[in-house]
């Protein structure tokens, strides 16, 4: 019932139907689906036979969408940490230089030490 969101169902025994025995959470067994149908904030929904929910269609893009992001902000500060031992490479590089430029201007070959 939408309005009251009690959940009954029901099976075929010998051309009689005979109401479903509930879980207790108050969920029913589908043997067709092999899943459990409850009640989840206002809504009929599937469960697991362990139990566990099982997400809608929407529910599932949105968990790939945030995946998605998460993945393109880890991309992200992976760019980051490269750009900055780039820049540190490049500064270490240039301190080299000037040293051996030192060494040079005193009569000392930096490839000899």
């Amino acid at each position: 019932d939408p309005y009251t969101l009690e959940l009954a169902g029901f099976h075929l025994v010998d051309g009689k139907y005979q109401p479903l025995t509930s879980n207790s959470q108050g969920h029913l067994w589908s043997t067709q689906l092999e899943l459990y149908l409850g009640v989840e904030q206002g809504f009929l929904r599937f469960f697991t036979p362990e139990g566990k929910l099982v997400p809608r269609p929407e529910e599932i893009a949105e968990q790939a969408e945030e995946r998605a992001e998460q993945a393109e902000e880890r991309a992200g500060q992976a760019e980051q940490k490269a750009e900055q031992a780039e820049q540190k490479a490049g500064q270490a590089e240039e301190r080299a230089e000037r040293l051996a430029a030192k060494l040079r201007s005193l009569n000392i070959d930096p490839e000899t030490i």
